[in-house]
């Protein structure tokens, strides 16, 4: 896709769909929620159809908002983070996921994140291959990473990247999935980072634990301390444009 879509009549069409398809989903996984404990394939149709859930509310939420119209969800956001790691692990096929203790939250919206790290791996998977989806912990909070090995020696920034995606229906498709995990990361106040090392090339973000460590700086101290931590050859940089 090689222009912006037309936000505005995407919009019109989302008004009259949404209400609809919400009612009729979340219908559909209430009435598979009692069985699942019981049955693998009740259990797996229940992941599906939330899943579905998921990724039409975050796609109806971005629609809006680039718009020019107030997000169906609004307010302070935060979800079980244990409920991401799961379908991560689920529809991700991850298995090497941090274990967590006990349920904590993370600052967010869950759907946009997750159709956020969703489009990442999509668009990995455009850009070379050998792609690794990666969940770090993080005394924090959690790191979403999406690795993968370019074939030829990659653009030094997403703007050079996003340049050279034009030769083909799929790889300009790539570059729309790329802006729109940003964009559903910038309505979670959440930045997209892009690094090179060589040919190993990342794209990842990160979301916060709701409960912080006692003694805790501030936004902006934890911001700089995190990239600091995270970014001591300076290859990270936040995808912005």
């Amino acid at each position: 896709m090689n222009r912006e879509p037309d936000w505005e009549s995407l919009s019109e069409i989302n008004f009259l769909m949404y209400r609809r398809m919400n009612e009729q989903l979340t219908t559909a996984l209430s009435a598979l929620e009692p069985a699942a404990d019981e049955d693998p394939n009740q259990a797996r149709a229940g992941d599906a159809v939330s899943s579905a859930l998921h990724m039409y509310t975050a796609w109806a939420n971005l629609i809006r908002h680039k718009a020019g119209e107030t997000p169906l969800t609004t307010g302070k956001q935060e979800f079980n983070g244990r409920d991401l790691l799961n379908w991560i692990a689920t529809t991700l096929q991850l298995s090497d996921i941090p274990e967590a203790e006990a349920d904590f939250m993370l600052k967010g919206n869950r759907a946009m994140l997750q159709e956020a790290l969703a489009l990442l791996q999509s668009c990995a998977h455009t850009l070379g291959p050998g792609v690794r989806v990666l969940v770090e912990k993080h005394p924090r909070g959690f790191w979403f990473r999406v690795r993968y090995h370019a074939l030829s020696d990659p653009p030094p920034t997403l703007d050079e990247l996003l340049a050279n995606l034009r030769a083909n229906w799929r790889v300009q498709s790539a570059a729309f999935e790329l802006r729109s995990a940003r964009d559903f990361l910038q309505l979670n106040n959440t930045e997209l980072y892009y690094s090179v090392q060589d040919r190993d090339c990342e794209l990842s973000f990160f979301a916060w634990f709701v409960q912080q460590p006692t003694g805790s700086q501030s936004p902006r101290e934890k911001a700089r301390a995190l990239l600091d931590a995270f970014n001591t050859d300076d290859t990270y940089q936040v995808i912005t444009d």
